[in-house]
C-alpha cells in the first residue's frame, strides 16, 4: 500500500486592494466654548433624535451653536463646503446603524476630515468593522467614534435621546482629543484574517487526494475565502484552462470591485470560476454579471454592504445560454443536474463579491440572516416559450441575438401562485396584491427618504402566465398600467412608516399632503409604471415569481 503524501499548489482567488491617499486626520478643537457645530444627519431612523440630545447638551455646557445638517444635502461636494460656508468648526454625525449607512457615513467624514474638519460618528458596535474597513480603504487611520451597543432604529424615542445622552461624553472626548488609532501593531493584529496577506500560490498537502481536498476545504473557510460548500481546487492548470474561455488576458483589469475596491482582473475572476464549478465557457457570463453589477442603477454599494438578504439575480439572454447548456425551464434556479451550470455561474458571481469585492461576512455583508439566494441565483430567459414580441434584452435597446447579462439587485425573491386566474386582470391584480408589501423598501423609497428612491420590481412570468396575459392582446406596455394602478395600499396601513419622516422633512416636499390625508387614501407603492421590469423564465404551470428589487436592474453585453 502506498504512504505516499499528496500535494498541490493552488492560486490565492483573492484580490489586491487599491487604496486611497492617506487623509491627516484634522486637529481637534483646543475647547468647545461658543463653537458652531454641525449636526449631519443621514436620515437613519431617531438619529435626529439623537443629534438633537447632544446638540442640548452642548449648548447647555459650552453655549455651543449647532447647525442641522439634513439628508438632502449629502454626499456632495456641495454639503462638505456647506458646512465650512457656515463657519462650523467640527461635525457630529448620526447614525451609523446599518451596514450601507456605516459605509456611507464613513465616507462622508473622512471627506470632511481630509477637509481640515474634525468629526465624530454615533455608530452602534455591530457595525465597527465595516466602518474600518471603509477607513483603511479611504486612508483615514484615526477616527473619533461614539459606540453605542445597538442600533437606535428600533427604539422609542425617549430611549434614542437616553442612548444618545450616555453617548455625550465621548462625543465631547473625540472632538477635543485624538481618536482611536487603526494603524498600530494592535490594531493590525486584530484584524480579520479575511483582511490580512496571504501568498498568491498555496501549498496544500494530505495523506491522499481525499485528505488534500478536505484540508484545502478547511483552509479556505478558515480564511473567509469560501461560501462554505465544497471548493474545486484552482491549481494554475486549472485556472489556465478556464482562461482558454476568454480573448481577454489573464492581467486585464475588468474594473475596482466595489464595494472593497479590489482589482478585478481576469485571472482573479478565472480563479474563483474555478473554485465555483465553471467551465471555461462561463467565464465570458461572469464576467459580465460583474460588469453589470457595477453600471449605475444597480446600486452595487448598498446590495454588497446591506443588512439585508440582498444578491443579485442573474439572467442570461442570447444563443450563448443554450450553447453553454444553461436552463430557463422547470427546476432552473436549482437544485440538480439540469441547472448546474446556472448554479456554478451564480455561485461564481457570489465568490467574486466575496474574494475580489472583498465583500465578506460580518464585515462587510452585514446581513441580518442570511439567504440561500445568496450562494447562486441565476438563470436564462425562456426564449423558446416567450409569447411577448421581444425578449427581455432587445427591450433593452440590444439587437435581436445579442448575448447579454442582466444583473438584478434582489432584496427579496418571492413566488406567485395563481392556479385560478383566466382573464390578464385577475392574474395581475394576485401579482399586484403580491407587491404591496411594506416589507420591501421599495415601497416608499419613492417618497424620498430611502437611498436609493429608485427601487424596481422584475415580474418574472411563467410561460403559462405570459400566454394568459398575451392571448388576450395585452402587451408589456398594458402589465405595467395595470399594475401601477392596481398596485396600492390603504395610507392608514403604513402612514406609521412615513409620518415622522414628513414630520422632519425628509419626504420630497410633494408629498408631505400624506401628512393629513384620510386612511383610505390610496397610495401606489411604486412611483411610475416604469418601475416595472418583465422576464419570462420557468416551466409548466401558474406559478410565477417576483425580484423586489433595492435598485434597477443592468444588463451588458457579453464579451467574450
Amino acid at each position: 500500500m502506498s504512504t505516499e503524501k499528496f500535494s498541490a499548489t493552488v492560486m490565492n482567488p483573492v484580490a489586491k486592494v487599491e487604496t486611497e491617499a492617506a487623509i491627516t486626520p484634522a486637529a481637534r478643537l483646543t475647547c468647545l466654548e461658543g463653537k458652531k457645530i454641525a449636526l449631519w444627519w443621514n436620515g437613519k431612523s431617531k438619529g435626529n433624535v439623537a443629534l438633537n440630545t447632544i446638540a442640548e447638551r452642548l449648548k447647555k455646557d459650552y453655549n455651543a451653536e449647532t447647525v442641522f445638517f439634513k439628508q438632502d444635502l449629502f454626499h456632495s461636494e456641495e454639503a462638505f463646503a456647506a458646512v465650512t460656508d457656515v463657519g462650523c468648526a467640527a461635525v457630529v454625525a448620526a447614525t451609523a446603524d446599518c451596514g450601507s449607512s456605516a459605509v456611507t457615513l464613513t465616507r462622508d467624514l473622512c471627506a470632511l476630515e481630509k477637509m481640515g474638519v474634525p468629526t465624530v460618528m454615533l455608530i452602534a458596535k455591530p457595525f465597527l468593522l465595516i466602518s474600518n474597513a471603509e477607513l483603511r480603504l479611504k486612508g483615514l487611520f484615526k477616527v473619533s467614534r461614539a459606540v453605542m451597543e445597538h442600533p437606535l432604529n428600533s427604539l422609542p424615542e425617549e430611549e434614542a435621546a437616553q442612548v444618545a445622552d450616555a453617548l455625550y461624553d465621548a462625543v465631547v472626548k473625540g472632538l477635543t482629543q485624538d481618536g482611536e488609532a487603526l494603524d498600530t501593531p494592535e490594531a493590525e493584529a486584530a484584524r480579520p484574517i479575511e483582511e490580512k496577506a496571504e501568498p498568491e500560490r498555496i501549498t496544500i498537502e494530505g495523506e491522499n487526494y481525499f485528505d488534500f481536498s478536505t484540508n484545502l476545504n478547511r483552509y479556505f473557510i478558515n480564511h473567509g475565502w469560501s461560501d462554505g460548500l465544497p471548493l474545486v481546487p484552482p491549481t494554475e492548470a486549472a485556472v489556465n484552462r478556464m482562461l482558454s474561455g476568454t480573448k481577454r488576458g489573464r492581467d486585464e483589469v475588468l474594473l475596482k470591485y466595489q464595494p472593497g475596491n479590489g482589482v478585478a482582473t481576469i485571472e482573479k475572476i478565472a480563479v474563483n470560476c474555478v473554485m465555483a464549478g465553471c467551465e471555461p465557457s462561463h467565464l465570458p457570463v461572469v464576467a459580465a454579471a460583474i460588469e453589470a453589477m457595477h453600471k449605475d442603477g444597480f446600486n452595487i454599494t448598498s446590495l454588497t454592504q446591506s443588512s439585508g438578504a440582498d444578491t443579485p439575480m442573474v439572467m442570461v439572454n442570447g444563443p450563448i445560454a443554450k450553447e453553454i447548456g444553461m436552463t430557463a425551464e422547470g427546476a432552473c434556479l436549482g437544485p440538480g443536474k439540469y441547472s448546474a451550470v446556472n448554479t456554478a455561474i451564480g455561485r461564481a458571481v457570489r465568490l467574486t463579491m466575496m474574494n475580489i469585492g472583498h465583500c465578506y461576512p460580518s464585515i462587510r455583508d452585514i446581513d441580518t440572516l442570511g439567504s440561500p439566494n445568496k450562494y447562486a441565483l441565476c438563470a436564462c430567459e425562456n426564449e423558446d416559450d416567450n409569447p411577448f414580441n421581444e425578449p427581455y434584452n432587445v427591450e433593452k435597446g440590444f439587437k435581436p441575438g445579442t448575448n447579454c447579462v442582466t444583473t438584478m439587485p434582489c432584496q427579496s425573491f418571492m413566488d406567485v401562485e395563481d392556479l385560478e386566474s383566466g382573464r390578464p386582470e385577475d392574474l395581475l391584480m394576485t401579482i399586484a396584491c403580491t407587491i404591496d408589501t411594506m416589507g420591501w423598501p421599495g415601497a416608499r423609497s419613492w417618497m424620498g427618504f430611502i437611498d436609493p428612491n429608485v427601487m424596481h420590481v422584475t415580474v418574472i412570468f411563467a410561460p403559462d402566465h405570459a400566454r394568459l396575459i398575451t392571448n388576450s392582446g395585452w402587451t408589456k406596455f398594458d402589465v405595467r398600467q395595470y399594475l401601477y394602478a392596481k398596485c396600492r395600499r390603504a395610507w392608514g396601513q403604513f402612514k406609521h412608516l412615513v409620518i415622522p419622516r414628513i414630520k422632519d422633512g425628509t419626504v420630497h416636499p410633494g408629498y408631505r399632503w400624506l401628512a393629513t390625508a384620510s386612511d383610505d387614501t390610496e397610495v401606489p407603492m411604486v412611483r411610475d409604471p416604469s418601475y416595472f421590469d418583465i422576464a419570462v423564465i420557468g416551466g409548466a404551470a401558474g406559478k410565477s415569481a417576483l425580484s423586489m428589487n433595492i435598485g434597477c436592474p443592468t444588463t451588458v453585453e457579453i464579451k467574450k
